[in-house]
């Protein structure tokens, strides 16, 4: 069995000045794979990726998400959508994500909902093509405020991996301006993984860095 570490965080479209911070924080963590969502496509974005491949890490990108490998022994997997990038890596098919969102606390557009549904749709037949699956999936695990579609949770429940996150009691990782939130970050994973460590550190979002928590998992890959 091979042990991989990954750390999985929404940058929240950071623009240069955040970027560098997000950068000096990113560098003295453990984590062997980043899998870095809401890119945005501005400079700081840019910052980030270029400091990393000026470091000889391997980044894989889509226009949304960045898997960046400090091993650098990762290969591209295709992908259909922008959502999503792809690798084959430590002996796992890996999918990084950032999912559509739509407002759980306020009742979300018409269009935002609209757009969420399509890529729900168009996101559960991913699932059975990887051995993890991880990122700000923006999906919620319970119906736990008012406006959570009921489509997200029904995805939640049917989906053919597992969440790592285990039978831990549940914590938000995305908390907004009037202190509620959900454990939209997580990872899935099949039956051919072993989760040894599944865990949310919040230092980016307490500090300033992001809106999102990171979220930490340790796996064995046969």
């Amino acid at each position: 069995m091979r042990v991989v570490s990954l750390l999985a965080l929404n940058i929240a479209a950071a623009p240069k000045t955040r970027a560098r911070n997000l950068l000096e924080w990113l560098w003295v963590q453990p984590e062997d794979i980043w899998v870095l969502s809401d890119l945005g496509s501005g400079e700081g974005a840019r910052l980030i990726l270029e400091v990393c491949q000026a470091a000889d890490y391997c980044v894989i990108r889509s226009e949304k998400v960045a898997i960046i490998d400090r091993t650098s022994t990762a290969t591209a997997l295709p992908t259909t959508s922008p959502r999503t990038a792809a690798a084959h890596i430590a002996g796992m098919r890996l999918l990084g994500v950032y999912g559509a969102a739509s407002d759980p606390v306020r009742y979300s557009n018409s269009s935002q909902r609209r757009t969420k549904r399509e890529w729900l749709s168009e996101f559960e037949p991913m699932l059975n093509e990887y051995d993890v699956v991880i990122g700000d999936l923006n999906i919620a695990p319970t119906k736990s405020l008012p406006y959570v579609l009921e489509e997200e949770v029904a995805l939640y429940d049917r989906k053919p991996l597992r969440d790592a996150w285990g039978s831990a009691p549940d914590e938000p990782s995305w908390v907004d301006h009037t202190g509620v939130g959900v454990r939209y970050d997580q990872a899935w994973v099949s039956d051919r993984v072993t989760v040894r460590s599944c865990t949310l550190e919040h230092e980016p979002r307490l500090g300033g860095l992001t809106d999102h928590s990171a979220l930490r998992v340790d796996l064995a890959i046969p």
